[in-house]
């Protein structure tokens, strides 16, 4: 029975609300620790941490792994034969995840006929330009023809010199990989000859010891007794050979000989009448039987190569070389830099008659749009012709993405490896435009990277650790980025406050929730809430004021008398002669993010009861990023944050006779309170003023001012943290 138009209608409206988050459950990838967590959808998500941590076990081998395995699922069973099979990921559970494109760090190399040009799909333009509008060659009387419409309109063209009946060359008879492929090297430029160096590389060995390698690669082990039966000796060094054996062994005739066999295992003989192949031949035998790359590897060590002859490596026949626009052929403008090829293209249009103008914009534009994002990425200084094989991981995975962009997908998710490897940090913004226009699209990236210019543009941030190796695996962080994102840009951080609840489990996911307080005219407020599976564990309030407010002007001034931080010697000196003792040390020594010059006393390796006596609690220090950090005012001010709580601890460790590497210590937050003042550079330098003016019953509490080197004050701190060492090392 058919239902009413208003029962219809109703059921219709019934809906389920779209899945916001991929969700994995117990995940255990590689070193990934049973790791639980939400992966948001539609956005751009971040993952990092050092290397070895897990970023590319949970973005490779749990969600394009899974996101890629159940695409193909759904195929049908004749499809899925005729591909790879992708295994399931070790993880408990995966939900809502759509269909993944994996980005990789080092894509594949690509065969011997793939060329950028192909790769990037530019050459199709190309060919269709070269075919469509340009000047044709009669294959009566060898007169150049000008270009006329009746090539696109597929209409018969005469020669306007002979008057006979002209076939020009379509789009696809200008592929080298297809009918305008150089018939000599069969459309790859490169002719293949026999290199006989290779074939004896070792000719202190015998024919019977393996000297002639294709004999027992290329062909059966039995060839070296057909060619002990051709008058060869096979037992003798093969330098020991006559020039006639020599000759025998490269270039012999292929008669058949009767031989009697053993083989190597056993005891049994047979009588066989086998026909000689010499060792060149057994090499041009396997060449032709090549079917693809894997085929050619084999054969490849014992050939050497140079362009070929005939095409002269463009890999085009003469027939597709004779059409020409701008007085220039396919092969010489596939041999032109993008940048130069882009702005010949964008002439062409205006050197043809009127009548031809639209069709040939119409042609150009297309290749122009293909060619921007290329440009974008910085691919300009590449030429079409230049093979897929020489290109470097960088730029094969640069051609990727602006592919990804270009094919204009929705709903699927893309996985990027460090996609910023090998690209110039002027670039960088060319692949931030790739991947907003992904998710504009309606697709989720998830980027694996280092680069901090990366990192900050992301909508989510998972950071993975703590360590490398079995010491990583697990979720430490995962965050929005953060409050910010939920404010105008215009507004920057004030003041954030933190309250810590209960202590957190760094083998589990953190949950950060942003609640809107407050949005008036100059100034909003932000709680975040982090929770664990077992609770909260930290409540936060953040403040952003607009910028340009004026206001009340007084601060306390810089100490006087404060020594320049060029005059003072790097912590990381310091703590070079202690790197092969204490892994702090090392790593403080060689990877720390931040340069740090000591003012008063700098921090001990070990604790040191009877320094700590006459320790006053302060501290003063010069510190800026070691490095460019090229990113937003909002994580400039965090990181300054963060280089406070690097140093804020060590005069509440030092009244107590400790340091950071005292054994089984162990410090918490209490609470936790920062204010900033104006904008900062952190890649300047920056005094930071300390002071420990309580440390009582396992209790101590840190300030700081932090100052330009111009005197002006930036930001104060407080924190408040809870010390513990257990008692049977207070006893040591």
């Amino acid at each position: 029975m058919k239902p009413s138009p208003s029962i219809f209608a109703y059921e219709t409206q019934v809906s389920r609300p779209l899945p916001s988050c991929i969700e994995v459950r117990g995940a255990h990838v590689h070193n990934l620790k049973d790791v639980d967590i939400d992966i948001p959808l539609n956005s751009m998500v971040g993952i990092a941490g050092i290397s070895g941590s897990g970023k590319s076990s949970l973005a490779l081998g749990v969600l394009y792994a899974e996101g890629s395995r159940r695409y193909l699922e759904a195929l049908s069973t004749y499809t899925r034969r005729r591909m790879t099979q992708a295994s399931r990921a070790t993880v408990d559970e995966v939900r809502h995840i759509p269909a993944a494109l994996a980005l990789h760090q080092r894509p594949s190399v690509p065969g011997v006929r793939s060329t950028f040009g192909t790769m990037s799909e530019l050459l199709n333009s190309l060919r269709l330009l070269f075919s469509r509008i340009g000047s044709h060659v009669c294959e009566h009387c060898g007169a150049r023809n000008q270009p006329t419409m009746n090539v696109a309109a597929e209409l018969p063209m005469h020669c306007t010199f002979c008057g006979g009946l002209m076939h020009p060359p379509s789009a696809e008879d200008l592929a080298f990989n297809a009918a305008g492929a150089c018939p000599t090297c069969s459309g790859t430029g490169i002719m293949r000859e026999v290199d006989r160096s290779a074939l004896v590389p070792d000719e202190s060995k015998s024919i019977d010891e393996g000297a002639v390698l294709p004999w027992g690669s290329l062909m059966w082990d039995l060839m070296k007794q057909v060619c002990g039966a051709m008058g060869v000796r096979t037992n003798v060094p093969f330098n020991q050979l006559t020039e006639q054996e020599r000759d025998i062994v490269f270039a012999g005739p292929a008669i058949k000989k009767h031989i009697l066999y053993k083989p190597k295992k056993g005891d049994d003989f047979a009588e066989l009448d086998f026909t000689y192949y010499n060792a060149v031949y057994t090499v041009e035998n396997a060449l032709t039987k090549a079917k693809d790359e894997k085929g050619l590897k084999r054969v490849a060590r014992f050939l050497k190569e140079r362009p070929c002859s005939d095409c002269g490596g463009t890999r085009l026949s003469e027939r597709a070389r004779q059409p020409r626009i701008r007085d220039i052929n396919l092969a010489q403008a596939t041999a032109m830099s993008l940048d130069a090829l882009v702005s010949w293209v964008g002439s062409v249009p205006e050197s043809l008659e009127p009548h031809m103008h639209t069709m040939a914009s119409a042609i150009c534009e297309s290749f122009l749009n293909t060619s921007r994002r290329l440009l974008e990425l910085g691919l300009g200084y590449l030429s079409l012709d230049r093979a897929g094989a020489t290109l470097s991981t960088g730029e094969r995975q640069r051609v990727q993405l602006a592919r990804a962009v270009r094919n204009r997908t929705t709903g699927v998710l893309y996985v990027l490896d460090e996609p910023s490897i090998g690209l110039h940090p002027a670039n960088v913004d060319g692949l931030l435009g790739v991947m907003r226009d992904l998710v504009a699209d309606g697709n989720s990236v998830v980027v694996v990277d280092h680069d901090t210019r990366v990192l900050a543009e992301t909508d989510y941030l998972i950071e993975m650790g703590p360590g490398a190796g079995a010491k990583g695996g697990q979720v430490i962080a995962q965050a929005m980025m953060a409050a910010s994102k939920t404010v105008s840009p215009s507004r920057l951080p004030n003041s954030i406050h933190g309250y810590f609840i209960s202590a957190g489990d760094i083998r589990q996911d953190l949950l950060f929730d942003v609640e809107n307080l407050r949005d008036g005219r100059s100034f909003s407020a932000r709680r975040v809430n982090v929770t664990q599976a077992q609770g909260s564990i930290l409540t936060a309030i953040a403040s952003f004021q607009e910028q340009g407010q004026e206001g009340v002007e007084f601060a306390d001034p810089m100490p006087e008398g404060v020594p320049e931080p060029e005059t003072l010697t790097s912590a990381k000196q310091i703590m070079e002669p202690f790197a092969e003792k204490s892994s702090f040390a090392k790593y403080y020594a060689e990877k720390s993010p931040f340069d740090i010059r000591h003012v008063t006393r700098t921090i001990m390796l070990g604790a040191d009861k009877k320094s700590a006596s006459n320790d006053s609690g302060k501290q003063m220090v010069w510190m800026k990023a070691d490095g460019t950090v090229d990113v937003p005012q909002v994580m400039h001010r965090a990181m300054l944050a963060m280089g406070c709580d690097q140093v804020m601890l060590e005069p509440v460790l030092r009244r107590a006779g400790l340091s950071i590497a005292t054994p089984g210590i162990s410090f918490a937050s209490i609470d936790h309170s920062m204010w900033w003042y104006r904008d900062i550079d952190i890649t300047q330098w920056h005094l930071y003023v300390q002071d420990t003016p309580t440390a009582a019953h396992g209790r101590g509490l840190g300030q700081a001012k932090v100052y330009t080197q111009d005197g002006e004050l930036v930001a104060c701190m407080t924190q408040e943290v809870m010390l513990r060492v257990p008692e049977e090392d207070l006893k040591k």
